[in-house]
């Protein structure tokens, strides 16, 4: 669901005409093939430049029932139903969900003789107007990754008690080990300092930490320490995308888009360095994006000064979805917790 800018536009009028016989179609601009209620026309309203230009000239198809993954279709159909808001709001974010948790655990081998993988690593955003109801949905699936990570939180929790206790004896073991040295080279004591080097000193493994799923508000030196003791790709959320951006353009933080450009590449290994900080190495710089934002500020963040995006980092936004544009009636039925159960023992297995 990236942005397609190859289709060839027709003139409003005629957009228009066709439009008069589609009654599930949201605002009017210009495209073809609309006859098809999966097709959503982008408002000719929209503040746009160069890239969102063309997307507002395009045909955008919308993500229907039977293109979701059978295994969580339910899961995915039931959060849209509760939330009241567009299944491709929806879906892009489930499929970032889920993607994050395969993160570079996977690769992708586009050829057969050449030795090239990619990560199958997934940036997005969900585009609307303030009343699109784009966090009410999204924020539905996001809660696997909240839950993921606080039963994660709970085990550590179990690990650090252990690990302190053990801890406490190791020092202690040591101490007296060192004391008891001491004393033996003060007195110059040969039987002493052997009888001191055996002393038994406990045993400790590293230090536990909590295993991260998803960050919200964080320095990109504060991800990397994150990245660094991650064995997972890890998704960067924020539901305002615009104040994600607009940090990049803060004094001292011009060195952050690159950083991010960089990780979604997913498999390189990163290192900086800071000084008051030390050396941080990455083995796996991988990170997921997503948000949400609305188009009338979208060109101003992802594109340069002249309205091209020179650096890649629109073009690496491949589930950048609008709202549907149907109609969501008031909705208060029972969750389907079977199929949200089901859904999180899939998720479990990442």
């Amino acid at each position: 669901m990236g942005l397609d800018l190859s289709i060839k536009s027709v003139r409003v009028e005629e957009a228009k005409k066709k439009l008069a016989s589609v009654n599930k179609v949201q605002v009017v601009g210009t495209t073809e093939n609309i006859s098809d209620e999966n097709y959503t026309v982008i408002s000719e309203n929209i503040p746009v430049n160069n890239i969102l230009l063309n997307m507002k000239k395009n045909v955008l198809k919308h993500f229907t029932p039977e293109m979701l993954p059978e295994p969580i279709r339910r899961w995915i159909l039931d959060n849209c139903m509760q939330a009241e808001g567009s299944l491709s709001y929806g879906a892009a974010a489930a499929i970032m969900t889920v993607g994050t948790l395969i993160g570079y655990s996977a690769r992708v081998k586009p050829k057969v003789n050449v030795d090239w993988k990619i990560v199958p690593n997934l940036w997005g955003m969900a585009i609307g107007d303030p009343s699109a109801r784009k966090s009410p949905v999204v924020d539905q699936f996001l809660k696997p990754l909240y839950r993921l990570e606080q039963e994660a939180y709970t085990a550590y929790e179990a690990k650090i008690k252990i690990y302190l206790e053990e801890k406490l004896h190791h020092d202690l073991a040591s101490k007296a080990q060192k004391k008891a040295l001491q004393k033996a080279y003060d007195n110059a004591d040969e039987k002493a300092i052997e009888q001191a080097k055996s002393m038994k000193v406990p045993y400790i493994g590293e230090e536990p930490i909590p295993e991260r799923f998803i960050i919200n508000d964080a320095t990109t030196e504060a991800i990397g320490i994150i990245a660094s003791k991650s064995e997972r790709t890890v998704l960067q959320y924020r539901d305002e995308l615009a104040g994600f951006f607009s940090s990049f353009q803060k004094p001292g933080r011009e060195g952050d888009r690159a950083f991010f450009l960089e990780s979604f590449q997913g498999d390189r290994s990163y290192s900086y360095d800071r000084i008051g900080r030390g050396s941080i190495h990455i083995k796996h710089l991988s990170l997921s994006l997503f948000g949400t934002i609305q188009p009338s500020v979208l060109p101003k963040y992802i594109l340069s000064k002249d309205g091209a995006s020179h650096d890649g980092l629109a073009q690496r936004m491949q589930l950048a979805v609008f709202s549907d544009g149907l109609f969501k009636p008031y909705m208060d039925e029972p969750v389907d917790r079977e199929a949200k159960e089901e859904a999180f023992e899939i998720m479990k297995v990442g």
